[in-house]
């Protein structure tokens, strides 16, 4: 027998409101978090078209970003609600947020890129960037420090 949520209860409201806000900002998120990680390893401000070419990067970074962070993410928004917010205590819902994050970002973005990139050749710290997207991205979204 299929047992269905009560979609009037607060709480199941506040989850639909959480998983989509995970579903659909957190790839902007980790776009966010990554492009400043390049920004930062490359120290792309030091370079004499930086002015010109931070809008044009930026862009295709969220555009980009958030078609590759979308699997992912949704991902992240089942596993998170299976297990992560299940958590009693704030620290450890905000590791397990963290943790759940970092793995779909890092194993999930490669068929995301297969599918949407052909052409793209992979390096290994690309998988460290979608880790850390991802884990920063299920914490900014997913509030795991806050009671819910």
């Amino acid at each position: 027998m299929l047992i269905l949520p009560d979609l009037k209860s607060p709480s199941t409201r506040r989850a639909s409101r959480r998983s989509a806000a995970i579903g659909f900002l957190g790839p902007i998120v980790g776009s966010l978090t990554v492009f400043a990680s390049v920004m930062l390893a490359e120290r792309i401000w030091l370079s004499s078209d930086f002015t010109t070419s931070f809008w044009s990067d930026l862009g295709f970074f969220l555009f980009f970003g958030w078609f590759v962070g979308f699997l992912p993410a949704l991902v992240s928004a089942y596993v998170w609600f299976s297990v992560g917010c299940r958590l009693s205590h704030p620290l450890a819902r905000t590791i397990a947020a963290l943790i759940i994050g970092g793995i779909s970002g890092a194993v999930l973005i490669w068929p995301m890129l297969l599918l949407f990139g052909h052409s793209f050749a992979p390096f290994s710290a690309f998988s460290f960037l979608g880790g850390v997207g991802g884990a920063v991205a299920l914490a900014a979204t997913a509030l795991p420090w806050s009671d819910h």
